[in-house]
């Protein structure tokens, strides 16, 4: 009895107390200006050295949403954001629908990348964002001259923005957080964070769910063009697979290389804005055109009337609507996204100046309309970082869940299988005529929570996959 109960002690005393939070958690309401939901959440902050090694720190936001369903399972889910740009606080509100099988029995960590939300903003003190996106949109090029301003009144170096960063970031917060392992969900650029995390920190990660993947190896902006004259083409195809639609509308390629044309001498259009109702009167340009058209390909709604709206406007002269369409679209990228942040990563990670050989490209609408590439424009901002490793692929046995839209413009479903093929525990799905980030479609949700629950990518059943369908095309002003 003697040696047991000494066995016992001396297990008792050998056995170290399981790491304490050092995070103070208070009650917070999140929300923002481009999400009119609100959302009651508990926020902190850490603080976290600028640069690696060094002395000086920034804040880094937190936002936890606590489970609805009783005591948390030990390993949350933490939420990695797009753009790069993207706050996790801001980002999240419209994604909280599709987490909340998976938040009944786990907390939900949101994160603010640096630079955003409230995590030590990046912004040009000479020039606000608005003022930025406002100068953006009334210009056919560029705007070359605000960079150039920009690039030396920043409130902080913006080459300390990027993945590397992030991923220290992430992994100090998981340190003060206490958390053993934890459960990633990338969206968009997000993917290329959560694979950085995953290959330096494999260990803690216990499970990945990866919308709309940024493939290791792809040069972000390199064909961005091409992606988005093939997401053009799927939806040509299915407006002529559509009743009406197809005798509505014609080639939609063509009908937006006439109005291109046409809009080389810029027009003012007048049209209620779509939140106010306030008569407006806007700038509508070539170049406007060609970012509508690319940014609808992004979400199936926004995307619905564009191809009627574009016949239309041929026929009555009025683009009107058009310019409505891009009020929504240049509002929503103002609310969500901080231009400069991403800017400074893409131009850390992605500007190389890649001769290319004559007529590689295959033509199409927005090939034939290309912008300047990035590396001419970031030349104006910050220099690239020769020593980055975020395009290294990436060898993990995490289980591992990704999702692709079949007619995603910038992330298409090529990528994700570039990703998985160093990804064993891996299965991806491709939801038919969806564009970009689809977590929130169908049975999607479902999966994402299984795979959280099992931490087994290979008994997920995708079949109700086959079942989710596209918001159907207009084909007259009342719908479709």
């Amino acid at each position: 009895m003697q040696r047991a109960a000494l066995a016992l002690a001396l297990a008792c005393a050998c056995t170290p107390d399981p790491p304490k939070s050092s995070v103070r958690f208070l009650p917070c309401v999140l929300g923002d200006a481009a999400q009119p939901r609100r959302l009651h959440a508990e926020c902190a902050t850490i603080e976290v050295p600028f640069r690696a090694g060094e002395p000086r720190t920034i804040p880094i936001a937190i936002a936890r949403i606590g489970t609805t369903g009783g005591t948390p399972a030990p390993d949350p889910i933490v939420i990695i954001p797009g753009g790069p740009g993207q706050s996790a606080s801001g980002g999240f509100l419209a994604l909280q629908g599709a987490f909340l099988e998976a938040n009944a029995k786990r907390d939900v960590i949101l994160v603010d990348p640096r630079g955003t939300g409230r995590s030590h903003p990046l912004d040009c003190k000479s020039l606000t964002r608005a003022e930025y996106m406002q100068r953006a949109a009334a210009s056919d090029v560029p705007p070359l001259a605000l960079l150039r301003t920009c690039a030396k009144d920043m409130s902080d170096d913006p080459a300390a923005f990027d993945t590397a960063a992030n991923v220290r970031d992430l992994e100090a917060v998981r340190v003060a957080l206490a958390v053993e392992r934890w459960n990633l969900y990338g969206v968009s650029y997000g993917t290329r964070v959560a694979l950085a995390y995953a290959k330096d920190h494999g260990d803690r990660v216990r499970a990945m769910v990866l919308d709309g993947v940024v493939a290791p190896q792809t040069i972000v902006g390199r064909d961005s063009d091409e992606d988005a004259d093939r997401a053009l083409r799927l939806l040509g195809e299915r407006c002529r697979a559509q009743p009406k639609c197809g005798e509505a509308v014609g080639d939609l390629e063509a009908a937006l290389t006439k109005l291109h044309a046409r809009l080389a001498k810029p027009e003012n259009a007048r049209f209620p804005h779509p939140r106010t109702g306030t008569p407006t009167t806007a700038r509508f340009s070539a170049s406007t055109l060609v970012g509508l058209a690319r940014f609808s390909l992004y979400v199936p709604e926004l995307l619905a009337p564009l191809p009627w709206l574009v016949k239309t406007a041929l026929a009555s002269g009025d683009v009107g609507p058009l310019a409505a369409l891009a009020q929504i679209q240049r509002d929503g990228a103002l609310l969500a996204i901080n231009p400069w942040v991403n800017l400074a990563t893409l131009c850390r990670e992605d500007a190389r100046a890649e001769p290319e050989p004559p007529n590689a490209r295959t033509p199409g609408f927005f090939v034939d309309h290309r912008e300047p590439p990035l590396y001419e424009v970031c030349a104006a901002f910050v220099a690239p970082d020769p020593q980055t490793r975020v395009h290294e692929p990436v060898a993990s046995a995490v289980p591992t869940l990704l999702m692709s839209g079949e007619a995603d413009p910038v992330t298409p479903p090529a990528g994700a299988e570039l990703a998985m093929k160093t990804l064993a525990k891996s299965k991806h799905v491709v939801v038919k005529g969806q564009g970009h980030n689809v977590i929130a479609r169908g049975c999607l949700p479902h999966l994402a929570a299984k795979l959280f629950e099992t931490a087994d990518a290979a008994a997920l059943d995708p079949a109700c996959v086959a079942d989710i369908a596209p918001f159907p095309l207009f084909t007259e002003g009342a719908g479709p």
